[in-house]
């Protein structure tokens, strides 16, 4: 199969913006989690939600960490592979 090399610059154009989005995420549970109601009746659904966000950026991590094992996975190819495109 010959697939068409992504250059770096694509690359980072195209994923930098969703990374973002993710550490906004991160950053907005930090800071709402001292908002939350520490009351009996409230600490079980605030805790669902802490959970909830953290299975979602683990799951996110371990697509990561899939996606580099994949890269790692690749042949390298020679130098001049790349001027030829």
């Amino acid at each position: 199969m010959n697939v068409k090399p992504l250059p770096l610059e694509q690359y980072h154009k195209e994923v930098s913006e969703h990374l973002q989005y993710i550490e906004r995420g991160a950053r907005m549970i930090c800071r709402r989690v001292g908002m939350l109601s520490r009351t009996p009746s409230f600490r079980a659904r605030a805790q669902d939600e802490l959970d909830r966000a953290e299975q979602t950026l683990t799951a996110a991590l371990e697509k990561i960490r899939t996606a580099k094992v994949v890269y790692e996975s690749k042949p390298v190819e020679a130098p001049h592979a790349m001027h030829a495109m």
